[in-house]
């Protein structure tokens, strides 16, 4: 059950859809609602794909630029650290 928190949390923080309302808001200023729909479902499955892609094929992608794991890692404790109140 905390896998599925977390997987939900990570998930959105990543999406941001609090973020991409106001984008998609001002995007689709003068469409039909009909039109409005139609963009929302062709993002939403568009980003589910390349979220998916990656999920899938991430690591075969960021290997030849020396990307890894261990350096995600790395990246997501120094922001922690950097964001920390004593600093």
């Amino acid at each position: 059950m905390e896998f599925a928190f977390n997987a939900f949390v990570t998930l959105l923080v990543v999406v941001d859809p609090l973020g991409l309302a106001p984008i998609f808001a001002a995007l689709t200023r003068g469409f039909s609602e009909e039109q409005k729909r139609a963009s929302a479902i062709r993002g939403t499955l568009l980003g589910a794909l390349i979220l998916f892609l990656f999920a899938l094929a991430g690591d075969v992608l960021l290997e030849p630029l020396g990307i890894g794991l261990p350096a995600a890692y790395c990246s997501s404790s120094s922001h922690s650290t950097w964001s920390s109140p004593g600093l």
